[in-house]
């Protein structure tokens, strides 16, 4: 048998997605006390998947359970998939995924928008419209399209290009500080203007707007025009802008250098950096804005649950507590705490610690991290057990197993899981006068190393509690540091003050206790 054309296996793709949202189109049974969790959940559990889907496709290596979907999805159409060839086996498994895809995008749109028409984002499964449903649950009628031939347009140059760097090995980091301008890019000349359209006049006006970038929305979800600011002393740093626009013109060299155009349209067109202007350093808390922080409403009593920077009388150990004091503890990345289980907490070994890990008890991949390294046990220090650290996450065990300790702070897309909890400090420390260019979550990180050094800590004792790679040869030889000797690193840590006596003393379940 001849292995099926590119257009049978998209026409079974389109088939197998509209199955698969049939399905997927019925009332939804939660519980009504609830409600607002098992959303929350399904929610997230949703992105994690679409986060799994997205980093297969950008590799193009699938896993079983991909290449069982592709299976069931050809069967469908009439394949035989015990038949193909290679080739066409990671052509089928590719359709399957985005088809997979495209599934969980419309499980979420039905959580969030039910009402509202939804849209898929690969043209490749067509157009549609909405019926009304008698249970508020969108009811989808799919009008399939054959797939236009590929074109070298702007939006699939930039998945190319990107698919490609990501099969090279580049890291989580590097890959979405690539990613970031490429997206912008695509907003501001628009996704379906062909390569060769793209002229050095419009790509001179981009370059001079990543200059006009609004620092404040950093790591904020904004189109591109909302970003923009020509008030110097809002606007991004020039070493910042000027890594933006490199990735930029990495992406239109490798344009040329694929024959997609004839000439690099951003040769030529330079980012000048002034004089003197060095790249954004966060600077430390010192002892006195660290006491001026446990002074303020959510250290010294708030007003309730939802006005936590105004005073009151309330001193509950909430999750916004004590996702600043772990900080100032562990030196932990505002994402990695965000991210964290009940499980991922050891009470009881030798030496307390939590794991920033991957994986679920289970060994199921569920969190991510920065970089390998990132994956690391951080000791607990007795102070943490003092505040009543273990109370927090027995209560958060017993009550929300599966979720997030730190639940109350919602995760960001792409590399911007510390989304929900920057945005919180960085507003809470503008309202009480902490904030300072380039202060957010990472200020906790840069503390801890500031003590730790004037402590007489080594840089590689430092990387290590803070899960940093390190750089020399020798250090990539061996496993980790021991979790006594990280133990050792954070016990010089001081801030030169009573912290238990500042935090309103060691944790009492009649005050403390949510």
């Amino acid at each position: 048998m001849d292995s099926p054309s590119r257009h049978e296996l998209e026409a079974a793709a389109r088939q197998f997605f509209a199955k698969l949202a049939r399905e997927n189109d019925r009332p939804r049974n939660f519980d009504p006390d609830y409600l607002d969790q098992d959303v929350a959940f399904n929610i997230e559990t949703s992105e994690d998947r679409l986060k799994e889907l997205d980093a297969q496709l950008i590799l193009n290596q699938f896993e079983p359970w991909v290449i069982k979907a592709a299976a069931s999805m050809v069967t469908q159409a009439g394949l035989d998939f015990g038949t193909f060839d290679d080739r066409t086996t990671f052509v089928a498994a590719k359709l399957a995924a985005l088809a997979l895809r495209e599934e969980v995008r419309f499980f979420i749109h039905q959580l969030t928008t039910p009402a509202r028409p939804f849209t898929p984002e690969n043209p490749l499964f067509g157009e549609q419209t909405v019926a009304p449903s008698p249970h508020v649950v969108s009811s989808l009628q799919f009008v399939e399209r054959a797939a236009s031939a590929p074109r070298a347009v702007l939006a699939t140059t930039i998945d190319e290009y990107l698919r490609k760097t990501a099969a090279r090995g580049v890291g989580e980091s590097r890959y979405n500080e690539l990613a970031r301008p490429l997206r912008w890019l695509r907003e501001a000349v628009g996704e379906a203007t062909p390569i060769e359209a793209i002229t050095k006049e419009k790509l001179r006006g981009f370059r001079n707007d990543l200059q006009r970038l609004r620092v404040e929305l950093r790591g904020r979800d904004a189109p591109f025009a909302d970003r923009l600011t020509n008030v110097p002393a809002d606007q991004i740093n020039p070493v910042t802008a000027l890594r933006y626009w490199k990735a930029v013109q990495s992406f239109f060299q490798w344009c040329a250098s694929e024959g997609m155009r004839d000439e690099d349209p951003s040769l030529g067109l330079k980012l000048q950096v002034p004089v003197g202007i060095e790249p954004q350093r966060t600077e430390p808390f010192s002892d006195e804005e660290l006491r001026m922080l446990f002074r303020t409403p959510l250290f010294a009593g708030y007003k309730s649950a939802k006005r936590l920077s105004e005073s009151g009388v309330r001193r509950v150990r909430e999750a916004h507590w004590w996702a600043l004091v772990l900080s100032l503890h562990t030196g932990l990345r505002a994402g990695e705490l965000s991210q964290l289980l009940p499980e991922d907490f050891v009470f009881d070994a030798p030496v307390p610690h939590l794991k920033v890990r991957r994986e679920n008890a289970q060994g199921h991949k569920v969190k991510r991290t920065k970089t390998p390294s990132s994956t690391r046990d951080v000791p607990l220090l007795q102070v943490l057990i003092e505040l009543g650290l273990r109370q927090l996450v027995e209560g958060r065990q017993k009550r929300y197993p599966k979720d997030r300790v730190f639940q109350a702070f919602r995760l960001g897309q792409g590399d911007r899981l510390s989304d929900g909890m920057t945005r919180y400090f960085g507003d809470y420390f503008r309202k009480f006068g902490l904030w300072k260019s380039g202060r957010a979550t990472h200020v906790f990180r840069h503390t801890i190393a500031d003590r730790l050094r004037a402590a007489g800590a080594t840089d590689e004792d430092i990387g290590a509690v803070l899960g940093h790679s390190g750089r020399s040869v020798t250090s990539r030889y061996g496993g980790p540091q021991p979790l006594e000797r990280k133990a050792e690193t954070l016990g010089r840590l001081s801030y030169r003050f009573d912290v238990v006596g500042e935090l309103g003393g060691p944790y009492d379940a009649k005050v403390h206790a949510g």
